[in-house]
């Protein structure tokens, strides 16, 4: 198949609160001029030939992230902000299912539903506080060039290279079929080291293998999946729409369409060693990797004044 260059979208999800790192950490400095770990991801979309950012906030944030980013980006391509409101809810919606008293919006799912105006075409989900490096922003792109309609992609890692130093973390494990295709993603929470072991604490009896492919919330898609998650955020609504916690996540909902045959997602690995600041200690340790990488000469100094 002819690969053929489209407009591309990052949507960044930066509207957590980050209450085991104490504090926003989508806009901590960690670079050696100062970057925070988001204005990397921005780089690397841009040099693989995305021309939008979708920031998905709090609107009242707003304001500290076009501090941070807007006079730097101008020249490079488009930032837009989207927010996630609990009131935004599929169109036709009975009120009478959801619950008045609570208080939080929906999770992941409804986070990318709510890009839905701002996006049209094809366009790679990221956490904002997540160091992904190169080699996965120019595998998705080379993806969504050919992406259809029914496909979605998803890029994983290597559990070990996910981990973090200074407690347990959350990981969806996927599990592919001989294809590529995605068979299942199972999210395990309290995930840590119990000696050369990975082991959960949620599952007593689970020992994952280091090599072990997981998602680190890097999925593509076609704007056809807004339409998609509509309906099964309309379908959860129905049945969760009192709970006062239950959430509506990106993973439970494409693993649906996958079970449905409605969308089949590509899977595909990245060798990169992942970083983030799940706890404040890691922090330092993310400062010294992202200078490592600056001294091997795989991102410039100061990002923006060399693109």
């Amino acid at each position: 198949m002819n690969r053929q260059k489209r407009e591309k979208t990052l949507l960044v999800m930066a509207a957590g609160m980050g209450s085991r790192f104490g504090g926003l950490k989508q806009l901590t400095p960690v670079g050696p001029s100062g970057e925070c770990i988001l204005e990397y991801s921005m780089f690397d979309a841009f040099r693989h030939g995305f021309t939008k950012v979708v920031l998905m906030i709090r609107k009242e944030n707003q304001h500290l992230f076009e501090e941070a980013f807007a006079d730097k980006m101008k020249p490079y391509g488009k930032i837009a902000y989207a927010y996630q409101e609990k009131e935004d809810v599929p169109e036709g919606t009975d009120g009478a299912v959801l619950s008045s008293e609570r208080k939080k919006p929906w999770g992941t799912g409804q986070a990318v539903y709510a890009a839905r105006h701002e996006i049209s075409g094809p366009f790679m989900v990221i956490n904002a506080d997540d160091f992904y490096g190169e080699e996965t922003f120019e595998k998705m792109s080379r993806i969504l060039d050919t992406l259809n309609e029914k496909q979605g992609a998803l890029v994983a890692y290597e559990l070990e290279k996910t981990m973090s130093r200074f407690g347990s973390v959350s990981r969806g494990l996927v599990t592919a079929k001989e294809d590529g295709m995605l068979l299942h993603v199972r999210e395990i929470k309290d995930l840590s080291y119990e000696g050369e072991e990975i082991c959960s604490q949620e599952w007593a009896d689970l020992k994952v293998l280091p090599s072990q492919p997981v998602s680190m919330n890097v999925w593509g898609f076609h704007p056809t999946i807004f339409s998609q998650l509509e309906k099964e955020f309309a379908a959860f609504l129905k049945t969760s729409g009192q709970e006062l916690k239950k959430e509506f996540l990106l993973p439970e909902a494409i693993q649906a369409l996958v079970n449905g045959k409605e969308l089949e997602v590509l899977v595909r690995e990245s060798k990169e060693t992942w970083l983030g600041m799940t706890y404040s200690e890691d922090k330092q340790y993310v400062a010294e990797g992202l200078l490592e990488k600056v001294q091997k000469g795989q991102y410039p100094r100061n990002l923006w004044e060399e693109v």
